[in-house]
C-alpha cells in the first residue's frame, strides 16, 4: 500500500453476532470511500476492529462512531518477535512520514547523524540517502548506518504505541540493531560498530546475486559452472544469495535461466558475507574488541547459528559470534524457524520495505505464525505503519494513545 496523503487510525470494537464476510465488513461502517482498510477479529462479543482513514475527516467521524473503544474483550496476544533488516532503500519521504506520527523521531535521526560524524569524521544527512542516484545510497559506509537508524526509529515508534517485543533478530547488520534494542549497547556504539568495517572508503571488488528455485538445483548449478562463489545468504528455502567477484557472478546469472532458475543481480557495492572483505573484517573485529557490552534484556537470535546469542560476561563468545557473522553466511531460514520454536506467534518486519516479511511467510508457510510488515510501501508510508499498528490491535495487543 502506498501513502496517498494524511492518514488517521481508528481502533475499537464492533458489536456483531457472528464473524462477518468481507462484503459485510466493507459495508459495515462506511461502505466505499477513503477508508483504506477495515479489518475485524471475532473474539466473542464484541470483536476488535480498525479503520485507516485518509483525506476526509468527516469519514473518520463516521467510522469513529461505529468503532467503540470502551469495550474490552479479553484477548491474549501471542509472544512477539521483531526482525531487523541489514539493507533497504529509504524513500525520500521516509523520515518525514515517520516524524508526522511522532516528531521526536527526527531527534533519533539527528543523534545518529552526530554519532556517524564521531565515528567517521564525515558529515552526512540520512535524508539525502533517499535519492537512489546518490552513490552513497548503496555505499555501506552510509547505507548501513542509515538503515539501522531508520529501524531504530521504527522500533521506538512501536514502543511509543506500547508495543514491546519478546524476541529480536536481525538480518546481516540488522543483528547489531537487534543487540542495541535488547539493551546491549547504546545508539552511539551501534553507529560506531556499523561504520567501523568501511571507514577509509576502500571497498573490496565484488558482486552478489539472488538465485531463486529449489536449493538442490542451485547447488548443482554452482557445481556445474565451476564458479568461485560462496553462499552468503540462505534467505528462504527457495532463495539463496551468492557473493564473489563480478565475472563469476555474471557467469552464474547467465547460466541460471537454462537451469530453470531465476537470478537477480543485487544492487550492492561489494560482496558482503564473503572472504573478499578481509580488510573490512579486520576493522570490524578491532571495533568489536573495543566494545563494552551489557547483558541483553530481550532474547536475540543469531543469524549465523539460529541460536540465541549468549550474554555471559566477559562476552567473549558473543563477540566471536558477531565477528564470524560479518564474514560468514546469513542463515535466515534457521533464524526465523528458531523464533517460531521459541514461541513467537507474531513476527513484525521493521524494515523500510516488506522484504523480510515476505521471506518469513515463505519460510514458515502455514505454521500458525502471523507476519506483519511495519512498512509495505517502498521507502516510506504513514498508512503502512498505521496499518501495522492496527493489525497488532486486531491480534490482541494493547495499543497506547499518543
Amino acid at each position: 500500500m502506498t501513502a496517498t496523503g494524511p492518514a488517521r487510525l481508528i481502533l475499537g470494537y464492533l458489536a456483531m453476532t457472528a464473524t462477518p464476510t468481507r462484503e459485510q465488513l466493507a459495508a459495515q461502517p462506511v461502505g466505499t470511500g477513503p477508508v483504506v482498510r477495515l479489518d475485524f477479529r471475532q473474539e466473542g462479543e464484541p470483536g476488535r476492529a480498525f479503520a485507516v482513514v485518509v483525506k476526509e475527516e468527516s469519514w473518520a467521524e463516521v467510522v469513529a462512531q461505529q468503532l467503540v473503544r470502551e469495550w474490552q474483550p479479553t484477548v491474549t496476544p501471542p509472544p512477539l518477535a521483531w526482525v531487523m533488516p541489514g539493507s533497504g532503500s529509504l524513500g525520500a519521504d521516509y523520515w518525514t512520514e515517520l516524524a508526522s506520527l511522532d516528531p521526536t523521531l527526527q531527534q533519533v535521526r539527528e543523534e545518529a547523524e552526530a554519532y556517524f560524524t564521531q565515528a567517521t569524521g564525515e558529515t552526512v544527512s540520512f535524508l539525502d540517502l533517499g535519492d537512489e542516484t546518490d552513490p552513497r545510497s548503496t555505499h555501506p559506509l552510509y547505507q548501513r548506518p542509515a538503515t539501522v537508524t531508520a529501524t531504530v526509529a521504527m522500533a521506538r515508534l512501536l514502543m511509543r504505541y506500547g508495543i514491546q517485543p519478546n524476541f529480536l533478530a536481525g538480518h546481516s547488520v540488522g543483528e547489531l540493531t537487534a543487540c542495541h534494542l535488547a539493551g546491549c549497547f547504546d545508539l552511539a556504539e551501534l553507529l560506531r560498530l556499523t561504520c567501523a568495517p568501511f571507514r577509509g572508503g576502500a571497498l573490496a571488488t565484488g558482486a552478489m546475486a539472488a538465485l531463486i528455485g529449489p536449493e538442490d538445483r542451485i547447488h548443482e548449478l554452482i557445481r556445474q559452472t565451476g564458479v568461485q562463489v560462496v553462499i552468503s545468504n540462505r534467505n528462504s528455502p527457495r532463495q539463496l544469495v551468492v557473493s564473489g567477484l563480478a565475472p563469476q557472478i555474471e557467469t552464474l546469472v547467465a547460466q541460471a535461466k537454462p537451469a530453470k532458475l531465476k537470478a537477480v543481480p543485487l544492487k550492492v557495492a561489494t560482496a558482503f558475507h564473503s572472504p573478499l572483505l578481509v580488510e573490512a573484517h579486520r576493522q570490524y573485529r578491532t571495533a568489536l574488541e573495543e566494545s563494552t557490552f551489557q547483558p541483553a534484556r530481550i532474547l536475540v537470535v543469531s543469524g549465523l547459528t539460529g541460536d540465541v546469542l549468549p550474554w555471559s560476561e566477559p562476552f567473549a563468545q558473543t563477540r566471536a559470534l558477531l565477528d564470524c557473522a560479518f564474514i560468514g553466511p546469513v542463515n535466515h531460514v534457521a533464524q526465523v524457524r528458531r523464533l517460531r520454536e521459541l514461541g513467537a506467534g507474531v513476527i513484525v518486519d521493521l524494515g523500510p520495505s516488506d522484504r523480510l516479511a515476505r521471506l518469513a511467510r515463505e519460510i514458515l508457510e502455514e505454521q500458525g505464525v502471523t507476519v506483519v510488515a511495519a512498512n509495505t510501501a517502498k521507502g516510506g508510508g504513514r498508512e503502512s505503519f498505521l496499518e501495522c499498528i492496527a493489525q497488532l490491535h486486531i491480534l490482541g495487543y494493547t495499543i497506547a494513545d499518543l
